[in-house]
């Protein structure tokens, strides 16, 4: 949001899920179904004509989707809750996290104690404002379908997309719309199939009850 790369934060959202496959197929040995493979390869294409259009990597993209499928990973190896495995997230961060700003501060670099009294307040709510969601989002994880969640997780892509077009009014030519398009029908492909397996085998488990 600092450098202008909303929309590109955007995309990287919306690869996430298909990287998620992947990284499950690849790291826990979950078997890629046809259609999911051919999404992954979408995506790709998407990925490869926004690369040959730009000349470059969509790296803000390519590292968001990739961390974010790779934290996904772990959770899913942890043993924790989704309330506990976060908690102990914020205890490790927060050890360095308040070593660097007690060097900022002692060095001069911060602006902590030179801002207004509004503008801590706002540092703080920040904070709250990133952490409630995550936890609202553990919580949700362990109560929804995975369809519903999968659904749900393109509305984030979605308003950060219309932030980085309508209210900071960043560039969006052609060539990257229909890169974005390539991968919106990797996403429908995936999502479709995920729809219509899930409801595949709760049809299958009824009749075997």
């Amino acid at each position: 949001m600092n450098n202008d790369q909303v929309v590109e934060a955007s995309l990287g959202y919306y690869i996430n899920p298909l990287v998620n496959v992947f990284l499950g197929a690849l790291f826990l040995k979950e078997r890629l179904r046809n259609v999911q493979r051919v999404s992954i390869l979408i995506a790709l294409a998407g990925v490869a004509f926004l690369t040959y259009k730009y000349g470059k990597l969509p790296w803000v993209s390519f590292i968001l989707a990739v961390s974010f499928a790779t934290y996904g990973l772990l959770k899913k190896k942890s043993d924790l809750g989704g309330i506990e495995s976060f908690s102990l997230e914020t205890l490790i961060l927060s050890l360095p996290a308040l070593a660097y700003l007690l060097m900022l501060v002692q060095t001069n670099q911060s602006s902590w104690g030179g801002l207004e009294t509004s503008s801590h307040w706002l540092l703080l709510g920040a904070g709250i404002a990133t952490g409630l969601p995550l936890v609202l989002y553990n919580l949700a994880a362990e109560k929804l379908t995975l369809t519903t969640l999968g659904m749900l997780q393109y509305i984030s892509p979605t308003l950060q997309l219309l932030i980085g077009l309508l209210v900071f009014k960043e560039g969006f030519p052609m060539d990257k719309l229909l890169g974005f398009v390539i991968i919106w029908l990797a996403l429908i492909v995936y999502t479709t199939e995920l729809i219509v397996h899930n409801k595949r085998d709760r049809e299958l488990k009824r009749k075997s009850l």
